[in-house]
């Protein structure tokens, strides 16, 4: 029995959900010698990844190198540091930068054709941070990198760098590492994004160099001296067999048409219609109206304008030659960028997945031409879902994400004027937050935000205190909650209001005041209820007609009071006394100037009415 002795170091162990890859056959397994390696798990089917003080199982590999002790081997990681049995931050596998005792080596012993069982022999029980190694074996033998005195899931080999692009360059290889990406087959595209001014790997088509760029990236554009048509391919050799969807963005002038096929098979026709068209790709890969708002991710608004999806799907029923394609026609400026390849699946597994509301996407792709025309839609899935250059989408809500009833949303990017209607069976939580929405300086505004309101707004915020003599007072507010509403007065213009980072935030509006309550609202009101207040301008209005309202902004209800008008106060000062109720008694409502004199009809200017200042507009 040969000895093999191998050191090893664990930081963190990386977790690849979905179906497992096809073994690497046997054939390209090696003999130890000195040299570089890939260490490959055959029954985890993973790799060994040791890249510099990190070890863990994935389906990506990573060199290490063996080298020669005595009559064995050490493992060290690329970075030439070595590897043994320890523990620290609760991994088992750690590096050693200056040596160990022959207590605490890794050994290859062989149990089949080019494959090792890698244990540690322990003849003394050792203690590493307050963790005991019992005496005996300790294999190296699970995705979790916890040795264990069992001898299961520990059947190791190993590949030399020429067997895995062997092995990779075949459909096999392929499909092993398509799955490994949860059914994104993106990577087998030569320059899929056209960062690189070599586009030798597409035919056809001419790209240009600083053009309106999609996300401020490289884009492919067509604009022939003849203006002939252009059909702009690349062909994949050796793919495994399964149905294919090919994804990307196009644009270009009035007119022109883009086309996206696989193997001679067409998706449908995409009608160009330049910057004109309302409708973007925002910047995380989601079709919609264009907001109202400068599109984050762009070089500027405009170029975000425009792009749509070309798509196209075809099933290979043997594995072999995948060519994709853009046919690009009329004359002008037409434009392609980002691509993306997904193996939707073959005869026996799904792995990447069309989206649906819901879709259980945990351990698949998801095919990135998302399209709505709400940009605050909410989109539920299993896990987060990525899109165009890898984003993860924004308003994305995982039901897998949940703790203690919590949903962790990585971005809630809001836009005035369109509806926001969040999960309301568990509270929810966002990495950030932003509502986009103008108000002018000077403008009062009623806001009712999902998110408490930090940043973006520099002016003051009240809530109703009370009503008397027939003013409706507000007192100053620091802290806003999400959920209740306020009424605002802008100090200067604002374009954005921005939460805290991981702040709760409240799934359904939450109505403010007492007696007299402000009710906020996320979705549209097509009708106020009659005897209801809303506010235009400086004043509360009763409504006695069709009235609607707006998302994130907010009503008041205001029992047993009719006027058609109300005056609002803050801190001892009003907006406006002509809406005062004129039901008072005598002595009420009064209006004097600031040396005492009673005034009949008051122009601009402040007075004092029931023993307040009040300013007239």
């Amino acid at each position: 029995m040969k000895k093999k002795v191998l050191l090893f170091f664990v930081i963190a162990m990386l977790s690849i959900m979905g179906a497992k890859a096809d073994v690497i056959p046997s054939s390209y397994y090696s003999e130890p010698a000195e040299g570089t390696f890939y260490l490959y798990n055959v029954t985890q089917e993973k790799f060994l990844n040791a890249s510099g003080e990190n070890t863990s199982l994935t389906t990506t590999p990573k060199l290490i190198t063996l080298t020669a002790s005595g009559t064995a081997y050490k493992i060290v990681s690329t970075s030439s540091k070595e590897l043994k049995i320890g523990y620290w931050g609760n991994h088992r596998l750690w590096w050693n930068g200056t040596g160990d005792t022959e207590a605490y080596k890794w050994y290859f012993t062989t149990s089949g054709t080019n494959t090792y069982k890698v244990y540690v022999t322990l003849t003394t029980a050792i203690t590493e941070n307050g963790v005991t190694f019992p005496v005996g074996n300790n294999y190296m033998n699970s995705d979790n990198d916890v040795p264990s005195l069992e001898e299961s899931a520990n059947d190791w080999a190993l590949i030399t760098e020429e067997g895995y692009s062997s092995f990779q360059s075949g459909a096999a290889g392929k499909k092993y590492t398509i799955i490994a990406a949860n059914g994104d087959a993106t990577s087998l595209i030569t320059n899929p994004s056209f960062e690189d001014t070599d586009v030798s790997a597409w035919t056809g088509g001419v790209r240009k160099t600083n053009i309106n760029t999609w996300r401020g990236n490289g884009l492919c554009d067509y604009e022939n001296a003849d203006g002939s048509d252009a059909t702009f391919s690349q062909t994949l050799s050796n793919m495994p067999a399964g149905t294919y969807k090919v994804v990307a963005a196009v644009r270009g002038a009035i007119g022109t048409t883009a086309t996206a096929s696989i193997n001679g098979t067409a998706g449908s026709t995409i009608t160009n219609k330049e910057f004109t068209d309302n409708v973007q790709i925002n910047y995380n890969g989601v079709q919609m109206p264009k907001p109202t708002f400068t599109s984050e991710g762009f070089n500027t608004a405009t170029y975000a304008l425009g792009w749509k999806w070309a798509t196209a799907t075809y099933t290979l029923a043997a594995d072999g030659n995948l060519t994709i394609s853009f046919e690009m026609n009329g004359s002008g400026f037409r434009g392609i960028d980002d691509v993306h390849l997904y193996y939707m699946g073959d005869a026996e597994n799904t792995y990447a997945v069309a989206y649906t509301d819901g879709v259980s996407n945990t351990g698949h792709a998801v095919t990135c031409d998302l399209i709505t025309d709400n940009p605050n839609k909410v989109w539920i899935s299993a896990s987060d879902i990525t899109t165009a250059a890898s984003a993860v989408i924004k308003n994305n809500f995982p039901t897998t994400s949940g703790w203690q009833g919590f949903y962790w949303v990585n971005s809630l990017v809001l836009y005035d004027g369109y509806e926001f209607t969040p999960p309301t069976d568990k509270t929810f939580k966002a990495v950030n937050s932003t509502l986009y929405r103008n108000i002018d300086a000077g403008a009062f505004a009623t806001i009712c935000c999902p998110f408490q309101i930090t940043g973006g707004a520099d002016g003051t915020f009240y809530q109703p205190e009370s009503l008397t003599n027939g003013t409706l007072n507000f007192e100053t507010v620091e802290t806003k909650e999400g959920g209740k509403a306020y009424l605002y007065k802008a100090s200067s213009a604002v374009t954005a209001l921005t939460g805290p980072g991981d702040a709760l935030l409240a799934s359904s509006p939450v109505a403010n005041g007492t007696g007299v309550n402000m009710v906020g609202t996320y979705t549209n009101i097509d009708a106020i209820d009659y005897d209801d207040y809303v506010l235009s301008g400086t004043d509360l209005y009763r409504v006695n007609s069709t009235v609607s309202l707006k998302p994130f902004r907010a009503y008041f209800t205001i029992p047993g009071v009719s006027s058609a008008r109300i005056a609002i106060g803050f801190d001892d000062e009003t907006t406006g006394i002509k809406n005062l109720t004129p039901a008072l008694s005598e002595g009420e409502g009064a209006v004097y100037d600031l040396q005492g004199r009673r005034v009949a009809q008051p122009t601009k200017g402040l007075y004092i009415v029931n023993g307040k200042k009040v300013m007239v507009k």
